[in-house]
């Protein structure tokens, strides 16, 4: 029995060496598109043996091109859900649904404070209004669908320290009913039902009125849409999301970081991001200019990928909409706002990394 048993570790951990060789032997794969990240490829590793990058970068390349990889990741994430795991490299497991964990360690209050005040000097150096959209995380809203102890972030907090800093907010978490509807079940973000919501509830914090949203004929483009929960934790189960864009007023123009671009760009159906529907994804500086609202001025927004989704709501309120987004570009707001004409300069991220 025991040379029956050393036989059989040896034939098994054999055949996990041919595998990691003939992993690293064959053309590797670039980019996955299950977790949506770039892969680490046998041509990528680092020849520093004494330094230790060799050794890293060998076990990751491994990692990353081993033959059976995708089947071992869904399997590993059954397992977990499985023993009982509900919270699962970063996405809580909810009934049908998966919500994106943001606890307090991933929150910095002090951040979320310096980009406030920040805001606020700009606009007052370009001597415009500010005023600020907080976006609500999923798990804030959607706390009855969180499993039992799961941990959440302090909201209460965040948004004092921007509404302090921006008097002129509107609070999202209270002004909207939320349900379910209102995001996606395998990603982090809104849905058209959500960012309406939102359209209309800014809308009317204005004292302006909103259009109804049959008024944007909303198309669906996709009901095979696995977003970012779901490159974390691949389960069975969970149905995939489907994707309504709204109606856009005829000859708007869209202007990427110096490249002509369109508000939808459907290529992005075909590829595993289908939230990239909206302008292809995001940009350091977008300017989208809308001739049949003449005279409706211009508005600056300030935003996060949240926003790409709500925007479309917008244009035919703004003769010209200029979003700048400064994970992509590095730019001076209060000369953006005075070299565009904007009239307004308006914050719309989520209140958790405001």
């Amino acid at each position: 029995m025991k040379k029956l048993s050393f036989s059989f570790c040896v034939l098994f951990f054999s055949a996990l060496l041919a595998l990691g060789i003939a992993s690293l032997a064959l053309p590797g794969n670039t980019f996955s598109e299950l977790e949506n990240r770039t892969l680490k490829t046998a041509s990528a590793v680092s020849s520093d043996v004494l330094g230790g990058r060799f050794q890293s970068d060998l076990e990751d390349a491994v990692s990353d091109q081993f033959l059976l990889r995708y089947g071992c990741v869904t399997l590993g994430t059954e397992i977990k859900y499985l023993s009982g795991r509900r919270d699962i490299c970063g996405a809580y497991v909810c009934r049908g649904r998966l919500i994106r964990k943001v606890a307090e360690s991933d929150v910095s209050y002090g951040e979320i404070s310096a980009h406030a005040e920040k805001y606020a000097r700009a606009a007052d150096r370009a001597g415009i209004p500010l005023a600020a959209v907080v976006v609500p995380s999923a798990s804030v809203v959607l706390r009855g669908e969180l499993p039992y102890g799961a941990e959440v972030f302090d909201s209460d907090r965040a948004t004092a320290l921007i509404s302090e800093a921006i008097p002129d907010t509107l609070d999202l978490r209270t002004a909207v009913a939320w349900d379910t509807d209102c995001f996606y079940r395998t990603d982090h973000h809104w849905t058209a039902r959500g960012a309406y919501l939102a359209y209309r509830a800014w809308r009317e914090y204005r004292g302006e009125t909103p259009r109804e949203i049959e008024e944007f004929s909303l198309e669906t483009v996709t009901g095979d849409f696995y977003g970012s929960l779901y490159s974390k934790a691949p389960l069975g189960g969970i149905a995939p999301d489907t994707i309504e864009i709204p109606e856009i007023p005829d000859g708007v123009t869209v202007t990427a970081d110096g490249k002509e671009i369109g508000v939808y760009d459907r290529g992005a159906l075909s590829e595993k991001d289908k939230y990239k529907i909206f302008f292809g994804g995001n940009h350091g500086v977008l300017t989208i200019e809308n001739p049949a609202a003449a005279g409706k001025g211009t508005l600056l927004v300030v935003k996060d990928s949240f926003a790409n989704s709500l925007v479309p709501f917008l244009i035919g309120d703004h003769e010209k909409i200029v979003m700048i987004d400064e994970r992509y570009a590095t730019v001076d707001i209060a000369s953006l706002a005075t070299e565009t004409g904007a009239g307004e300069i308006v914050i719309i991220k989520e209140g958790a990394f405001f």
